[in-house]
């Protein structure tokens, strides 16, 4: 499908919004209130844009595209109206600076003038430089504000443990509101008051951790002004350079954008196209991975246990220590016991060990749910069950979920967004475990399992399964009849 944008013709695929078109055609329409994953939601009227044979303007963000449809978004009167709309939105934010003639000097001569308890500026501001309100502001071309600016005075909230709330920069665009609700599924923020006293807030305006808040970041990552900033980045020089890694806190493997000042990470963020994460992060990726390198707690040097206390050795002494030590085990006396949190490479590497080297089968994580052994043998082969390792998007289209021991909104909050995802689309779900988890009031059966019971719950889903899967598909593949035969 084409659509002609500006005098050009662009491709713009089959249920795509005008501005998503625009996006991926690489023209910029201005749009504050509107990001990629989240609804539309038409709040700003930036991206008002003028469609041939429609009466008026209508927001590109909310305006499905059609074939042969000709959009015009850079008109002088579109411009004038965005000029006016961002004056309006501008009489409760400190603009002084975006509308500064001489801004360009504050660089060189007010370098530290930020490091300040009250933002009244963008020099003053930690988010300077990347503010999507000043790249809006320049882009429309606003070069004053007619109406008179009211500095809202509210106290900058400082009880959270990772970052600042400042709605005196808030511009109520609701792209925190809508991503905790829409994106994480927490709900823990939303607007309260009405008219000029509105804000965003919690409930009784409690903490946000007293209000359920996961602490993932992802309303600091959908701000566009410096409302809320990363408390640690405050005073922080500009990073050097920024690289992209895979996340080492455990092995759900988000990519994550780092920011490098002299050696040391500073900061992180969820990459937007991370197949694993898709721009969103836990608590731990977000806001604790730049305190890894440098913790107390982390050990960086092999150790070696003598009578009682643990000695730092060489690695060449502690390899020859390991391997004389395997060498005086029978090979059915030898087990290696992962942790969880390990990347999927250093686990087939473990077992890859244990199996050429070692000769033993007995490679296992350390939170083995009992499962049975013929079921783990199952997995892998071209059966009912082809592998172990789930695709985080395949989750997101599921029909049927079911959640054995684990509150994945706490201990996994990124496959949990993508429950989400298939909650939206009517997906059933099924939480199993010995106590309350958060997702029990998504769930539409919950079950309670005695602790040490989990195996005997494994086993009859399994056997449910495999028996729906013969009436359906005959045989299911290499194992399938040793684990039928168990079954009944």
């Amino acid at each position: 499908m084409k659509i002609s944008l500006n005098g050009k013709q662009i491709d713009a695929g089959a249920g795509r919004t005008v501005l998503e078109a625009a996006r991926a055609a690489g023209v910029f329409i201005p749009a504050l209130c509107d990001i990629p994953r989240l609804e539309p939601f038409g709040g700003c009227r930036l991206c008002l844009i003028e469609i041939s044979g429609r009466r008026g303007y209508v927001p590109a963000c909310c305006t499905s595209v059609e074939a042969g449809m000709t959009v015009l978004s850079e008109t002088p009167a579109l411009q004038k109206i965005r000029r006016e709309i961002l004056e309006l939105i501008l009489t409760e934010h400190p603009n002084a600076c975006l509308i500064c003639t001489e801004k360009e000097s504050c660089d060189e001569h007010k370098s530290t003038i930020r490091k300040v308890g009250e933002t009244t500026g963008c020099v003053l501001c930690p988010n300077n430089g990347r503010c999507e309100l000043q790249d809006v502001v320049e882009a429309v071309g606003l070069d004053r504000v007619r109406f008179p600016a009211v500095y809202r005075n509210i106290d900058i909230k400082k009880t959270d443990p990772f970052f600042d709330r400042d709605y005196n920069l808030c511009i109520l665009c609701g792209r925190c509101v809508r991503t905790c609700q829409e994106e994480r599924g927490a709900g823990t923020i939303s607007f309260i008051r009405r008219g000029s006293e509105a804000v965003v807030g919690t409930v009784l305006d409690v903490p946000l951790l007293e209000a359920g808040c996961q602490m993932c970041g992802a309303c600091v990552d959908a701000c566009p002004t410096g409302a809320l900033t990363e408390r640690a980045l405050k005073y922080e020089r500009p990073a050097e350079r920024t690289d992209s890694i895979i996340c080492p806190v455990c092995g759900m493997g988000c990519r994550m954008d780092v920011s490098l000042l002299g050696g040391r990470i500073i900061g992180s963020r969820p990459s937007p196209d991370g197949p694993a994460n898709g721009g969103q992060a836990c608590v731990r990726g977000r806001f604790l991975l730049r305190e890894i390198p440098g913790s107390d707690l982390r050990i960086t040097r092999p150790m070696i246990r003598r009578k009682k206390d643990l000695e730092e050795v060489e690695w060449a002494e502690a390899l020859d220590f390991v391997a004389g030590r395997l060498k005086s085990f029978k090979k059915d006396e030898i087990g290696l016991v992962y942790s969880t949190q390990l990347t999927t490479e250093d686990i087939f590497a473990l077992k890859k060990f244990g199996r050429d080297v070692l000769k033993t089968k007995r490679v296992l994580p350390s939170s083995a749910s009992g499962a049975p052994d013929m079921m783990m043998d199952l997995a892998g082969t071209n059966g009912s069950i082809s592998s172990l390792i789930c695709d985080l998007n395949a989750v997101a289209e599921a029909d049927t979920l079911v959640v054995c021991g684990s509150d994945l909104p706490r201990a996994h909050p990124i496959a949990w967004v993508n429950v989400l995802k298939a909650l939206k689309k009517d997906a059933g779900l099924v939480v199993a475990g010995t106590a309350d988890s958060s997702m029990d009031r998504h769930a539409d059966v919950t079950l309670r399992v005695m602790p040490g019971g989990e195996s005997a719950l494994y086993g009859l889903l399994a056997g449910k399964m495999i028996t729906n899967g013969r009436e359906k598909s005959g045989a299911l593949g290499p194992g399938y009849e040793k684990v039928f035969a168990f079954y009944e």
